[in-house]
């Protein structure tokens, strides 16, 4: 019993998965459509229309545009396209590698051995530097100290001891004299409540008054669809601000922060227009699609 389960779980696994392209097939046959109509409805090559019938996925850049085509050829055939979209993405392929952005590696050399040092060596750099030190001492040591030792306050207290030392003369009170009263503190002036206590401080404290930050300035894209087109639009920061496909009569209104990245599956179909004006992006398209980047200097790669 355990090796009929075994086996029926290998035939199971070992059976080819299945696209979508056979379904698009017998929907687009059913209705008597050739290839070529289809083509020409959703502005495709005819190569790719075979190759989402037959499930050749390696033709398309990137699993994007193959989920955009599917949708769109599902609405064609009057198809819900999640089906579709599901089986496709059952069969588990993944995105060929993006050949724009590619780390370098770099190479950095491996550090060294470190070399053992002798330690007589060391102790002989060491002794170097204490001498040296004292002969910059012993010849730059009487510039430096001169005129301190010259200093009129030093002098006025200076005693005639051995060795020089220093002492200081303390003032002693003498105990037959009477002794008086200090002069009183002189007392502070009323602060007049109509000035400020401290100007300075006054202007220092309105320097440090946090200076609010601008708002980045808002701008809109404005999109029109006039034929099928999968399209993708971020703004300066890098949020999406729109991600699907657009089929003719669809429009978008977006506002975000300048300049915005935008990708075109199907350049021609599509009407762009920035603050208003509309944007001639015909340029930047390759083989009907259009990557490229609008603001307030204009359109860009």
């Amino acid at each position: 019993m355990k090796d009929e389960t075994m086996e029926s779980t290998a035939a199971l696994e070992a059976e080819p998965k299945v696209g979508p392209g056979r379904d698009l097939r017998a929907a687009r046959e059913a209705r008597n459509l050739a290839q070529e109509m289809v083509a020409k409805q959703l502005h495709l090559n005819i190569s790719l229309v075979r190759a989402l019938e037959d499930d050749d996925y390696g033709k398309f850049a990137a699993p994007i545009f193959v989920t955009g085509h599917l949708r769109a050829y599902a609405r064609l055939l009057g198809l819900a396209p999640e089906p579709l979209i599901e089986s496709y993405q059952a069969l588990g392929l993944r995105a060929a590698p993006t050949l724009e952005r590619v780390a370098r590696l770099s190479h950095q050399a491996e550090p060294a051995a470190r070399a053992d040092v002798p330690r007589s060596l060391v102790w002989a750099v060491a002794v170097s530097v204490v001498l040296a030190v004292i002969m910059v001492w012993r010849s730059e040591g009487p510039k430096m100290l001169g005129p301190i030792m010259a200093s009129p306050l030093l002098q006025d207290h200076a005693a005639g001891e051995p060795g020089g030392a220093i002492t200081a003369q303390l003032a002693v009170p003498d105990a037959s004299q009477p002794a008086t009263a200090p002069p009183p503190a002189a007392q502070p002036a009323p602060a007049n409540p109509a000035a400020p206590a401290n100007p300075a401080a006054t202007a220092a404290t309105a320097d440090a008054a946090p200076i609010r930050d601008v708002a980045d300035p808002i701008a809109t894209l404005d999109l029109t669809a006039s034929k099928p087109s999968w399209v993708e639009v971020k703004d300066r920061t890098g949020n999406r601000l729109f991600y699907d496909l657009m089929v003719p009569g669809d429009s978008q209104h977006l506002k975000g922060t300048p300049p915005f990245d935008v990708l075109l599956g199907y350049a021609p179909g599509v009407t762009v227009e920035f603050n208003g004006n509309q944007i001639d992006h015909s340029a930047y398209a390759r083989q009907d699609m259009a990557r490229f980047r609008v603001g307030e200097n204009g359109i860009s790669n």
